[in-house]
């Protein structure tokens, strides 16, 4: 009996602790715990900073070589989120950037903000601003080089000469191409007239916006 009580005895803890001491050690357990925590935190925080900073700095600019007015696309980081081009055009208009023409939605998530200043296209891209309000910025990998425009209702007895020489625009367009269009003969009397002059001129523009009018071509 006496060593099977010894043995019982032996099984019982060789120390015990009082209710502070107790308390002392679980608010040490929770300190630590807390610490790890925030330190846990501030890794993720730092390595989310810097690979918003990486993300940034690898985003490409326009340069020299791009034809004014610069697209600047924005769309929601937030998957399947509608974004607005009244949202984009106010946050823009707090950030100051002056050179701004347009502001239109594209698609359901994505807003394409027209800018005359390349200096000011590239701090759009880059703007922390708009990082900080869940939105990215980038520019098209492929911008247009050139956009073509109709004019209708040409009378075909003008000759293309005296309409080119006529023609008038905003000056900071450049016209690379006209063309007068042809349409189907409804009464062709030889294979040479099947085609013939419309009253159609197809008008090229180099960059990536047209003008919003064209004078005397009529």
């Amino acid at each position: 009996m006496n060593s099977s009580n010894d043995r019982k005895q032996l099984k019982r803890p060789c120390f015990e602790l009082n209710q502070d001491e107790l308390n002392e050690k679980v608010t040490l357990i929770n300190n630590n715990k807390k610490k790890k925590d925030e330190d846990m935190n501030n890794l993720t925080t730092t390595n989310q900073g810097m690979q918003n900073s990486q993300d940034m700095s690898a985003v490409p600019l326009f340069n020299a070589n791009d034809a004014g007015p610069y697209a600047v696309w924005i769309r929601s980081k937030i998957q399947d989120k509608e974004l607005s081009a009244l949202k984009v055009s106010l946050v823009s208009d707090k950030l100051a950037y002056t050179s701004i023409e347009s502001c239109t939605k594209k698609r359901k998530s994505n807003v394409v903000v027209m800018l005359k200043d390349i200096q000011e296209a590239n701090k759009l891209i880059r703007d922390p601003n708009l990082t900080a309000k869940n939105l990215e910025t980038f520019k098209p990998k492929v911008a247009r080089k050139s956009r073509k425009a109709i004019i209708r209702g040409v009378d075909v007895d003008i000759e293309d000469e005296v309409l080119l020489e006529n023609i008038q625009y905003v000056n900071r367009f450049k016209l690379i191409d006209f063309k007068r269009m042809n349409m189907r003969n409804r009464t062709p009397k030889s294979e040479e007239d099947k085609w013939i002059p419309s009253r159609s001129i197809l008008l090229t523009f180099e960059g990536q916006t047209l003008p919003r009018e064209v004078f005397n071509a009529k």
